[in-house]
């Protein structure tokens, strides 16, 4: 009964670390074709973050160096610009990948930075492209839910497996 109790008592514990450790990050993978020269060039990159990307609208965007990136095809400085521009309407999120041969632009619609899914550049432009955005837990946090939750399931097995502690029984006869 006592290890019961003990479990009970370790588990809120053990939820608040993982509540306070578990903390989601955010992969961007992009994919697209620079058109606008006699070939196209193909240009990529995948970026995690902490949180979502939520650039101010008409202003000068987020920047990321390509060192700053988890990996990438043809980046160039200064590398990637994620920016909310609302003259363009509904592909208002715009996406600036610099390569060494020049700066491409990519459109997509407004919540492509701000919420997961897979999103296709506006059609009809030079640029073609398509950016996945999805999050990603901690890994850390994992671990340790799973490993709070194997130590609980240890002590009980463990207590289990003991054997009872019954009282000494008297085997002399009272004085």
């Amino acid at each position: 009964m006592k290890s019961i109790r003990t479990g009970m008592r370790c588990l809120p514990a053990a939820f608040l670390m993982t509540a306070a450790a578990h903390a989601n990050s955010v992969v961007y993978i992009f994919a697209g074709a620079d058109n606008s020269g006699a070939s196209p060039e193909p240009e990529a990159f995948q970026l995690t973050v902490p949180d979502f990307i939520d650039a101010a609208p008409d202003g000068s965007g987020v920047d990321f160096t390509c060192d700053r990136l988890d990996s990438s095809t043809n980046c160039g400085s200064p590398g990637v610009i994620f920016s909310d521009q609302s003259v363009l309407g509904a592909f208002s999120a715009q996406l600036q990948f610099d390569s060494p041969i020049s700066g491409s632009i990519f459109d997509f619609p407004s919540e492509a930075f701000t919420a997961p899914g897979v999103y296709s550049s506006e059609a009809g432009g030079i640029n073609i492209g398509a950016l996945n955005v999805q999050e990603a837990a901690e890994p850390g946090s994992i671990a340790l839910t799973l490993s709070a939750g194997l130590l609980f399931l240890f002590s009980r097995v463990k207590k289990l497996r003991s054997p009872p502690r019954w009282p000494r029984l008297r085997t002399e006869p009272r004085a």
